[in-house]
């Protein structure tokens, strides 16, 4: 048996969810469990837990520190708009992560799951971040992953990437250059628009789909 922690009503500004509640394993964190509480600023989770919902902690404007349990495989948009949120280190059991940190503005450093293999709308809006290793096994970069991360100034795409989503590095106007692996056979409308210091742009050969205006608005391009 596992037990879902479907929601809080407490002004604790630190909490540590257990492992067990009545011998019963905290496997999961339901959706919008505590959505907008404004006065949570550190949670730990034990280990024991797999998965966070949608929503769980969304809004929770107050949050800086977060610690994972390495039993984690499974998060959603589960911190959007954590604001006061800097830095977090995710756990190398998660596979995907789904617009998990949007809207995290002072989100400055990610440590991403070895392990991960698609990114779809995790750090969009993510204006604070400034770099980011994006580990080799991602397949997949969905849409609007990092749409809007104006001071991200390098990024290397792993070899395995097989597709860049639509508006998936739109906005990052601190990117000068850019190098598409050989793996990448689509590209998504709008990929890379309003790069405007987007200067070098290196392409594969097996490219098979390209989506218009990946480079609209990228005024500085040259190659």
């Amino acid at each position: 048996d596992y037990i879902t922690v479907t929601g809080y009503t407490g002004n604790e500004k630190s909490l540590v969810i257990p492992g067990e509640i009545d011998g019963a394993v905290v496997a999961v964190i339901g959706e919008n469990a505590f959505k907008g509480n404004a006065n949570l600023e550190s949670i730990v989770f034990s280990e024991g837990l797999e998965n966070i919902n949608d929503g769980a902690f969304s809004g929770c404007t107050s949050l800086k520190n977060i610690v994972f349990p390495e039993s984690m495989i499974f998060m959603k948009a589960a911190f959007e708009n954590c604001t006061s949120l800097t830095e977090v280190s995710l756990p190398d059991g998660i596979r995907s992560l789904n617009r998990t940190f949007a809207g995290c503005t002072n989100l400055e450093y990610v440590r991403l799951p070895e392990n991960l293999y698609s990114l779809n709308g995790t750090f969009s809006g993510c204006t604070a971040l400034k770099e980011i290793k994006i580990p080799e096994g991602v397949e997949h970069i969905e849409d609007s992953v990092f749409n809007g991360c104006v001071n991200i100034k390098e990024i290397v795409i792993p070899g395995k990437v097989t597709n860049i989503g639509l508006e998936a590095f739109a906005g990052c106007s601190g990117l000068t250059k850019i190098e598409i692996p050989e793996g990448v056979k689509t590209i998504w409308k709008d990929a890379f628009k309003d790069c405007i210091n987007l200067k070098n742009v290196e392409f594969g050969n097996r490219l098979s789909y390209i989506g218009d205006a990946i480079f609209e608005n990228c005024k500085s391009l040259e190659t």
